[in-house]
């Protein structure tokens, strides 16, 4: 459900027909419009992870809009902290 949100919001998932590995690597690697989708893609699989686990072993339950409009605001921060520090490095896709 996050991911389909934050389609809506302009960001999606690349290659959802993929196995994990292919798909992580894909969404790291892939050129797209938005030089800085490496990072979004690893905050938002972060914080589903954390919010995954606080369901499984708290009980805790977050309203997907909430997550949405969190992951926007991590996004925010996490990009004004790598544009205060340099451009975007991209990762060495060719090793495997």
């Amino acid at each position: 459900m996050v991911w389909k949100s934050l389609a809506t919001k302009g960001l999606s998932q690349l290659g959802g027909h993929l196995s994990l590995e292919d798909w992580i690597m894909s969404n790291l690697c892939n050129k797209t419009e938005d030089s800085y989708w490496p990072t979004k893609f690893l905050v938002t699989l972060w914080y589903i992870w954390k919010w995954r686990n606080g369901v499984c072993f708290e009980g805790k339950r977050i309203h997907v809009q909430d997550r949405v409009e969190f992951l926007l605001g991590k996004y925010k921060e996490h990009l004004t902290a790598i544009a205060v520090q340099r451009e975007p490095k991209h990762l060495n896709c060719n090793i495997r």
